[in-house]
């Protein structure tokens, strides 16, 4: 499966760069007192669900839609 970046070229998808993502917002709207912590469990299955709807579309997947 295959990300399109903003600048219109195309890369591997990686759980990885999805995870870090979420923690980070995660983060973020914790500092802000936005939102409580995510458990490592929530990060991992919100992280999970996102690669599972991606495969699904059999496409590259944009940036934004992720």
């Amino acid at each position: 499966m295959k990300v399109i970046k903003r600048d219109g070229s195309e890369m591997p998808f990686e759980e990885i760069r999805i995870h870090k993502a979420i923690e980070k917002a995660d983060r973020a709207g914790r500092e802000s007192g936005l939102n409580d912590s995510l458990s490592i469990e929530e990060i991992i299955s919100v992280t999970e669900a996102v690669a599972a709807d991606c495969e699904r579309l059999h496409r590259a997947v944009n940036i934004e839609e992720i």
